[in-house]
């Protein structure tokens, strides 16, 4: 978490720059395990620990994706003073990822795609859930370029599957929920799970699926 805050400061002095990159060279190892399986948390970091030393000590926003991870954005969603500046650093970001330098590396999609994902979740909590739409939408058609964080669709489909449960098109919801599912982490499994059963509680699921809808990735 320091190292990632550290990383979007732009005012970094080198003995601070130092640290960041020392943190971040041993946050893989303090990754811990029970029962043979590590910490989804920790694992998920520990990635991202790892991505940033292999990938010349850079990341992209990395405290907002942990914003995300750990739910934040929805519990700031209703403070719009809050969301703004985050969605006008993710804009910048987008620019600067959109050079031929970053276009080069095998991690562009990735970054690109996470990007997008985050302006799609500002606009989503400042009430544009069009112009979201449009973002999830564009993370989901690039899928297929993405070099390792496929979990990003995920993310997308699931949150396109909110906002179709907030609007009460829940045969969409239901299908973005179940695609998401599918390739989802255990870090959002809980959110898709209870998006599932509050449709379930309306009476909506049960007549969707009898339905035999076709199968959730298709309309995507």
């Amino acid at each position: 978490m320091k190292a990632c805050a550290m990383f979007m400061c732009n005012d970094q002095t080198e003995d601070e720059r130092n640290e960041m990159v020392d943190l971040m060279r041993v946050a893989p190892k303090y990754l811990q395990e029970f029962i043979g399986r590590a910490i989804p948390v920790e694992k998920y970091f520990s990635v991202r620990a790892k991505r940033f030393l292999e990938h010349n000590y850079f990341l992209v926003l990395p405290c907002y994706e942990i914003m995300y991870v750990w739910n934040t954005f929805y519990i700031i969603r209703a403070e719009n003073k809050l969301i703004e500046p985050i969605l006008e650093r993710i804009e910048q970001t987008i620019l600067q990822l959109d050079r031929e330098s970053c276009k080069a590396s095998e991690w562009f999609w990735d970054s690109y795609c996470l990007a997008i994902f985050l302006k799609g979740l500002c606009l989503q909590y400042t009430g544009k859930t069009e112009q979201a739409e449009q973002m999830f939408y564009e993370v989901i058609s690039n899928e297929a370029n993405i070099y390792e964080d496929s979990h990003i669709v995920s993310f997308a489909q699931m949150q396109l599957g909110l906002i179709y449960k907030e609007n009460l098109n829940y045969e969409k919801a239901v299908q973005c929920l179940i695609a998401a599912r599918s390739k989802s982490i255990f870090l959002t499994e809980f959110r898709i799970h209870s998006a599932i059963e509050e449709i379930k509680s309306t009476g909506y699921y049960n007549k969707i699926m009898e339905k035999n809808v076709s199968s959730p990735n298709d309309f995507m």
